[in-house]
């Protein structure tokens, strides 16, 4: 029994003995020195350096824009490949624990700025449907041959993008390469495509696909400002419009903008894309009355007008109530007239005073005498600081 218990000891030794030696790792196959690693992350930043480099080429000798904003950014996917070798090679360097969390913490950033994009992204085209939407309301029909002048507002459309959507709404039957619409942003077209915002000017405008010739007489001037409405502008009021921003160039396109260039019994088609009409609020009800004060129908006005001021809802810009004040004082109802453009000027005294001025000015002008009218005007002068005509 003794022997067997001893046998029975040196075999599990030399078993013991045998996994022991079966589990150590080779020296071969042992990993490389730290120094190694650096080795790699070294050429690895390298080469993303010559890279970043080189993808800059195409640019730099073309003179073309690199920058984070749109649409210059696109440039930069040039430039991907070598940041992340770069980048990767920098991570590299680092010890591995600082390296995970900076892994973690560089993809979970990145996430983050690709939603944020993406909310941006369909804050945008959320903003355009809304665009050509108060626009059909406004302008059911559109003369061929106009050019619409606007802001930039949309900060992922260029113009001449903005132009297609503008031909398939108000003249989706074109099969030809002679366009009837082009849509543009003086801002960038001053001095090129648009000569300059003066009347009797020829334009022709070259999409590669199609082609566009028109006249700055044949102008309708958009001014596009979220959550405010869609407003036409009009050439006696908004080149003294303080509140549209001078850089943008619409207090001058404003001067062009020619209201004949509308089609009020038109037919708009709008592309499914754009479905569904968004509800009926002030913007619609403020587009339908601009809309009825082009054909002098103050009845209607008034009628949208005491729809409009019953929403849960309200305008976002002073002028938009000038139509409604219109109306009122057109039918003879002074005391809203006066009521409403009180409203108006307690937003900016100084920017809506001499705009209240000029609209009631334009009222007395299309308005009969009365003794009504006459108080009205008078109470106007005072309130607003009107200068005497």
């Amino acid at each position: 029994v003794g022997g067997l218990v001893l046998i029975k000891n040196v075999t599990l030794s030399r078993s013991e003995g045998s996994l022991s030696r079966q589990h150590e790792t080779p020296r071969s196959q042992q990993p490389p020195p730290r120094s190694d690693n650096k080795h790699d992350a070294f050429w690895l930043i390298g080469l993303g350096a010559v890279m970043l480099l080189m993808g800059g080429v195409p640019y730099w000798v073309t003179n073309l824009p690199v920058t984070l904003g749109f649409p210059a950014n696109r440039a930069l996917l040039s430039f991907m490949f070598g940041a992340c070798f770069l980048l990767l090679g920098l991570l590299d360097l680092l010890p591995p624990r600082v390296k995970y969390f900076a892994a973690v913490l560089l993809i979970s950033l990145s996430a983050g700025r690709q939603f944020l994009w993406s909310v941006e992204y369909l804050r945008d085209w959320n903003s355009q449907k809304n665009l050509f939407w108060q626009m059909t309301w406004r302008a059911p029909g559109i003369e061929p041959g106009t050019i619409v002048l606007m802001n930039e507002e949309l900060a992922f459309n260029a113009d001449n993008s903005i132009s297609a959507p503008l031909n398939w709404i108000y003249a989706p039957e074109t099969r030809t390469r002679q366009v009837g619409y082009v849509l543009l942003y003086p801002t960038n077209r001053l001095g090129a495509s648009l000569p300059a915002l003066e009347p009797g000017l020829p334009i022709r405008y070259d999409f590669l696909a199609a082609s566009f010739e028109g006249n700055t007489t044949d102008v309708l001037a958009f001014y596009y400002d979220p959550p405010a409405c869609l407003r036409l502008l009009e050439p006696d009021l908004d080149p003294r419009n303080r509140l549209i921003p001078d850089d943008s160039l619409m207090r001058d396109a404003s001067a062009l903008s020619n209201t004949d260039r509308i089609l009020p019994n038109g037919q708009a088609v709008m592309p499914a894309i754009y479905g569904p009409e968004p509800e009926h609020g002030w913007c619609y009800h403020f587009q339908k009355a601009d809309l009825a004060r082009q054909m002098g129908d103050w009845e209607q006005i008034v009628k949208l007008g005491d729809a409009a001021f019953g929403l849960d809802d309200h305008p976002n810009d002073p002028l938009e109530r000038f139509v409604f004040i219109e109306g009122y004082a057109h039918v003879g109802d002074w005391d809203k007239a006066i009521e409403y453009s009180k409203v108006s000027y307690r937003v900016s005294r100084e920017y809506v005073g001499p705009l209240l001025c000029q609209l009631w000015r334009r009222i007395e002008a299309e308005t009969a005498s009365s003794p009504e009218r006459s108080e009205a005007l008078a109470e106007v002068q005072q309130t607003f600081a009107c200068p005497s005509p």
